[in-house]
């Protein structure tokens, strides 16, 4: 296995999954007319793009939460989440690692 240096490169459309970009397509399709979307990013030519960024942000908090938990229920070790996601231990922990605070409650 390789390990990258840092966080990983930056998605670009070639690197995800077509199954998992037809679902996130779906899904900023479906909320981009809604009136809850104006709350998050005002109409015009830039609000899907905001509601994608919103979204990412969104996703990227949970994905750490689910490592927490991962980490917490199953006894994962940092190296294990670094093997998961092909990346360094350190890396894993630096990207993924959330502050008590940062916690849902």
């Amino acid at each position: 296995m390789t390990r990258s240096r840092g966080r990983p490169p930056k998605a670009d459309a070639s690197s995800i999954d077509p199954i998992i970009r037809a679902i996130a397509t779906a899904l900023l399709d479906s909320l981009t007319p809604t009136r809850r979307a104006q709350r998050v990013a005002p109409s015009g030519p830039m609000r899907r793009a905001l509601l994608a960024v919103r979204l990412a942000e969104a996703f990227e908090v949970l994905a750490a939460e689910a490592v927490d938990n991962a980490r917490r229920d199953g006894a994962q070790t940092w190296r294990d989440v670094g093997s998961a996601f092909d990346v360094r231990p350190q890396t894993a922990q630096a990207r993924f690692r959330l502050d008590r605070s940062e916690l849902r409650t």
